[in-house]
């Protein structure tokens, strides 16, 4: 059961529990909560956080871009709302990362191998084929849904593509230090 995306969330919807924390980003908080009686996961960023690519777009361009990404593999993102100081993302709520995979923090089922890599593909190629350039996809960013699929996650420095089908290197920010490739630094 999912709830369908909302554009201007009223914080009286959305039941955020600061006790269970599920996870952690550089910049960002993701926590658990309801929303429209489901489970979520809602991501908090301090405003002054965002990247230069949605710092100065208000939440109803954010929100038609990022629930414009509609695949079973790409993290399904149902609602945004700021705050004062913070940036809500509300999305669908995952069992677990590749990388608490990884380090055998999630003991549950994953897809095989095959799958994984084409489930991995299938949401690349849509979010290129959607004129966007991910740039931070790492084991953290891979999600584990509760239907054992693979879901991309984090746009936060997400990229357009431009008109020339290329992409900018030179932002100030391109990818997660420790996951860059040697000849980009």
């Amino acid at each position: 059961m999912s709830v369908g995306a909302k554009r201007n969330v009223s914080v009286s919807e959305v039941q955020l529990d600061r006790s269970t924390i599920i996870g952690r980003g550089r910049s960002a908080i993701i926590f658990a909560g309801t929303f429209g009686n489901i489970q979520v996961a809602i991501k908090r960023v301090m405003s002054t956080d965002l990247h230069p690519q949605w710092e100065n777009q208000p939440v109803d361009a954010c929100f038609n871009k990022m629930t414009a990404l509609q695949h079973p593999n790409v993290l399904k993102i149902t609602g945004i709302y700021d705050d004062e100081h913070f940036r809500y993302y509300i999305m669908e709520h995952c069992d677990a990362s590749l990388f608490n995979y990884c380090c055998n923090t999630y003991k549950g089922e994953v897809p095989s191998q095959a799958k994984g890599l084409y489930q991995m593909v299938s949401g690349l190629h849509y979010i290129h084929s959607q004129g966007f350039i991910h740039r931070n996809i790492k084991p953290e960013n891979v999600l584990i849904s509760q239907s054992i699929q693979l879901k991309i996650s984090d746009f936060g420095l997400t990229a357009p593509i431009s008109a020339r089908a290329s992409f900018s290197m030179s932002s100030s920010t391109r990818t997660s230090p420790n996951m860059q490739a040697p000849e980009i630094n």
